[in-house]
């Protein structure tokens, strides 16, 4: 398995500069992985790719991306205009992913505002995203990607909030790159057993979100690590396992994923970098 640290870690906002240093700080901190997100990975520069391309390889870190559709571009909108933007949006990335060497694409696709009524909108939701995740899958398919639908709970999704659900959904786009993410974090809000889930999962699982309750780092809250370890050795995943920490309070995180007090107890920049070095020796002891 690689074990990973999201980028999101450090920050409080979605106006990264860079990515390069991350890469350097997950090494000397004994990732194997470092994951990306916002929409930074359109607007860097040709060399900003080049550096961050050329520092994953010295550092011998693999990057992946989360990276949900934009508000006009919802996959399972009832406009055929709207669903054609969120399909070209996702199609224009992969040449860049492609560059960086990144092989694994997440985040939550099917993120879009639910329509009322809902009983009577929601099918017409699933056959348009069904439709859309198969044309992004060709696409990226053609760059050797795989597209990793992430299940998120009620409270930032309405389509997709269980692993049954998710594997019902991948099975209808029925696509080998297209597989399911499951979020610690969101599967203690709606599954009744991590087990099972990870189970009900199985080779439909292709990318692991790890995080507490509350969304602090691994073995820092109240989350049944021996019953996850177990589901995931039951089915044999070997992918990435990318710890998604949320703790910064204010500015868009606070908006966006409500983080409204500072969950790093007021922690200095050394603070933070070891209590993640302790987090992922925590996960390698646990799963290793």
């Amino acid at each position: 398995m690689k074990y990973g640290l999201h980028y999101i870690y450090w920050q409080k906002d979605l106006k990264c500069t860079s990515y390069v240093p991350y890469v350097e700080k997950v090494k000397s901190l004994g990732f194997d992985l470092l994951e990306l997100g916002d929409y930074l990975i359109l607007r860097m520069p040709p060399g900003e790719v080049e550096a961050l391309a050329a520092a994953s390889r010295e550092q011998h870190i693999e990057l992946s991306l989360g990276l949900d559709p934009p508000g006009d571009c919802a996959l399972t909108d009832e406009s055929e205009s709207v669903r054609r933007k969120g399909i070209a949006f996702y199609s224009h990335v992969f040449p860049r992913l492609e560059k960086l060497g990144i092989r694994t694409l997440g985040g939550n696709l099917l993120n879009a505002a639910p329509r009322a009524p809902l009983n009577q909108y929601l099918e017409k939701e699933w056959e348009h995203g069904i439709a859309s995740v198969q044309k992004i899958g060709q696409a990226a398919r053609e760059y050797g990607i795989s597209l990793n639908i992430e299940i998120c709970n009620r409270f930032e999704g309405h389509i997709l909030n269980t692993a049954a659900q998710g594997v019902e959904f991948v099975k209808a786009v029925d696509m080998p790159n297209v597989k399911i993410l499951l979020d610690t974090f969101h599967m203690n809000i709606e599954e009744d057993s991590f087990y099972k889930a990870f189970l009900t999962a199985g080779n439909y699982l292709g990318h692991v979100h790890l995080g507490e309750n509350h969304r602090r780092l691994p073995g820092k809250g109240h989350l049944p690590w021996n019953e996850i370890r177990d589901g995931l050795k039951a089915i044999s995943y070997q992918g990435g396992m990318v710890m998604e920490p949320l703790v910064n309070a204010g500015d868009e995180l606070g908006d966006c994923c409500r983080i409204w007090r500072d969950m790093t107890d007021k922690a200095s920049a050394q603070e933070m970098e070891a209590s993640a070095k302790k987090a992922v020796g925590f996960i390698q002891y646990l799963f290793e």
